[in-house]
């Protein structure tokens, strides 16, 4: 059994146009061949498959496809999607019941988002033979997470994920967890994601593969699971030019077969039109990759002082956003012209524990933390 998973997806603007006009062969180019290859082709959805037009409040873009898309992915060879990452409920309940009709009604199955928590934790099973395979897909805690008796995607929740995951792991053959998290733009891993994703591995799961952060990062054999911490985006198209890093994606061929995992890493290529190919790189080993670290790379203070430096670069943007809703006094406060305790004041423990998001909440607590100790420091001094 041949699996491949993608990154980010999201077949908006003119990748949409193309593909509702069937011109499939314009956007996946030679992938088609690639995912004809293989049994299952998994992508992470990263948009709503919908016509309305009622977006849900929440800060950074909403973005959605037109349903009409869904009979060109399957031809590409697409055939099951994860839903369960940040911009699913871009368009609200109404979106993700479109998008879920859109696939079903193409054949392409989804899983990872649903009308409540209990479906959208529900996985994915892949059958083959006397084999079964369980897809499971966890999403960090933003916009679009589901609850008990409303719509959206499956949350992380690592204890309560634990206890399934073992379940699965006593029914199945295989059980493979998708996470969407991690920090946007970084191709280094936070220690908190890589704390969680190595959890996850040491349960017994057979791989742990991550999306999110729209650029490729780091992979490693973690005791003998393979985790990848992001696979960048495989198709995802914007209104202007972005970072090299957003147009290089991987796709990761999992090759499982009598209780072992072959893995191989793809590199792929979008262009600024949203075409992907594949690269130019050459195909590897999951082994022989150039984005695998040596074992004890993340307990290296080397790691630990590259991560704390852009946690904090990240978590004080983040904190000054909320807390400092003018553009021009962040401003003033970017440039240097007014200080960020002038403005905010005491306030910073009661906004240390008002946020939500995983990840936000990393970088936040990394630049309070420093707020905090230096002002500790400076009252104890003799």
């Amino acid at each position: 059994m041949k699996v491949s998973f993608t990154g980010d997806f999201a077949p908006i603007l003119n990748v949409e146009d193309r593909l509702r006009r069937g011109h499939i062969e314009d956007i996946f180019g030679n992938l088609i061949e690639l995912f004809n290859d293989h049994d299952e082709v998994v992508v992470n959805l990263e948009c709503p498959l919908t016509v309305h037009d009622v977006r849900s409040k929440k800060t950074g873009p909403n973005i959605r496809a037109n349903p009409g898309i869904g009979g060109a992915l399957r031809k590409a060879g697409i055939s099951i999607a994860s839903l369960a990452n940040n911009h699913i409920m871009d368009y609200g309940p109404t979106g993700l019941k479109d998008t879920i009709e859109c696939l079903s009604s193409n054949g392409v199955a989804c899983f990872g988002a649903g009308e409540n928590l209990m479906v959208a934790n529900s996985p994915f099973v892949i059958r083959n033979n006397d084999e079964s395979i369980a897809l499971v897909s966890y999403a960090e805690h933003e916009y679009s997470i589901a609850g008990i008796d409303y719509p959206g995607a499956n949350p992380i929740n690592p204890l309560r994920n634990a206890v399934e995951l073992k379940r699965l792991l006593s029914e199945h053959n295989y059980v493979i967890v998708l996470v969407h998290g991690g920090h946007e733009y970084q191709a280094l891993p936070s220690p908190y994601y890589v704390d969680l994703m190595r959890f996850y591995a040491s349960l017994g799961v057979h791989a742990v593969i991550g999306h999110h952060t729209h650029c490729v990062s780091l992979m490693e054999n973690y005791q003998g699971v393979p985790i990848c911490y992001g696979l960048g985006n495989f198709i995802f198209p914007w209104n202007e030019i972005k970072s090299k890093a957003w147009y290089e994606g991987v796709v990761l061929s999992l090759d499982i077969m009598n209780g072992n995992i072959a893995v191989r890493v793809i590199p792929v290529r979008q262009d600024t039109k949203g075409q992907v190919s594949l690269s130019n790189a050459e195909i590897m080993d999951f082994g022989e990759s150039k984005y695998l670290v040596e074992e004890g790379y993340f307990d290296s203070e080397e790691y630990i002082l590259q991560a704390e430096k852009f946690l904090r670069g990240k978590g004080k943007a983040a904190f000054l956003s909320m807390a400092v809703p003018s553009r021009l006094i962040r401003g003033l406060i970017k440039h240097g012209f007014v200080s960020e305790q002038y403005i905010i004041k005491n306030r910073f423990l009661g906004y240390f524990h008002s946020f939500h998001c995983e990840g936000s909440l990393e970088a936040i607590r990394a630049y309070l933390n420093s707020h905090l100790h230096n002002a500790f420091v400076g009252r104890n001094k003799v």
